[in-house]
């Protein structure tokens, strides 16, 4: 049950992170975006590393840092 609710949290974490960041994408950045978030087959971590691979390449990673930042702050005080 344990696992199941840290997967949750974590999922829930990484729609708040990527909802903020998507905001502020152009239209194109956002389509890219989206086909990147929608591989299923990769582990939390490897999605986030993804995510940031591709922010660097967009010149976005300042923005992703900041978002996914904050965000882990608000989530380590949700869990704590």
């Amino acid at each position: 049950f344990r696992k199941m609710l840290v997967s949750f949290i974590f999922l829930l974490f990484l729609q708040c992170v990527t909802a903020d960041f998507v905001d502020h994408l152009s239209a194109e950045d956002r389509t890219d975006f989206e086909k990147l978030d929608a591989e299923t087959d990769l582990t939390e971590n490897q999605l986030l590393d993804n995510i940031g691979d591709w922010a660097k390449e967009k010149g976005l990673q300042k923005q992703w840092t900041t978002e996914r930042r904050s965000r882990e702050f608000e989530r380590r005080g949700l869990i704590a």
